[in-house]
């Protein structure tokens, strides 16, 4: 004879359900742990453009970097080059234009790699739901609450409380999403802003 225990399904330890009936997924949990992935992806595909970005700078950068010895003979002239005859007064005006575009494109990439520097800078934010459930204080799906969790507050975590805290982790990873490209914007206005710089210091040098 075959025993029933567990709900009646037949299986140790069954489903705890009446007539053996598995429980029912939540679908706003699914949609809110769907969003939070989503969102996750989203960082990712941020912080690969900005990486991307960062290697083109760099290259750039160390090439702008290699003039320094002509940004510097020009500066010399400029400060203690002659000043007599209309000539010599075009020639170093000449060179203190010059100098303006290559400062201008020195401070426009500084100014693009603040801000891929600050787009791609860690951040882990705190997602915790406050209030006296079990689970309180705690988001499982934020790692730096995750790690601090008691086991039996997660464990015990009602379907409620497992939306709420899907659902306020994807807002602080879309606010993290938002964050992160309007950096990397930032960043490429400053790079595009350098180059130019760059490509008229280049046509006034000639």
């Amino acid at each position: 004879m075959t025993g029933t225990g567990g709900g009646g399904t037949g299986q140790p330890g069954g489903t705890g359900q009446p007539g053996g009936t598995a429980p029912q997924p939540d679908p706003d949990a699914e949609t809110a742990i769907s969003a939070v992935n989503m969102m996750a992806g989203w960082i990712s595909n941020a912080d690969q453009k900005s990486a991307i970005l960062g290697a083109a700078l760099v290259v750039y950068g160390t090439a702008l970097a290699q003039q320094r010895d002509t940004v510097a003979n020009a500066l010399d002239d400029a400060v203690h080059g002659p000043w007599h005859g209309a000539d010599e007064v075009l020639a170093r005006v000449h060179e203190i234009g010059s100098l303006v575009l290559f400062a201008g494109a020195a401070i426009a990439l500084g100014y693009a790699g603040i801000y891929l520097f600050r787009a791609l800078v860690p951040r882990s934010p705190s997602s915790r739901i406050s209030g006296t459930a079990p689970a309180a204080g705690t988001n499982r799906f934020s790692w730096p609450d995750l790690k601090d969790a008691q086991i039996d507050a997660l464990v015990n975590g009602l379907p409620d409380t497992v939306r709420r805290e899907a659902w306020t982790q994807a807002k602080t990873l879309a606010t993290i999403t938002a964050g992160k490209f309007a950096h990397f914007r930032r960043a490429m206005v400053g790079g595009a802003a350098s180059i130019a710089f760059a490509v008229l210091w280049v046509i006034v040098g000639q």
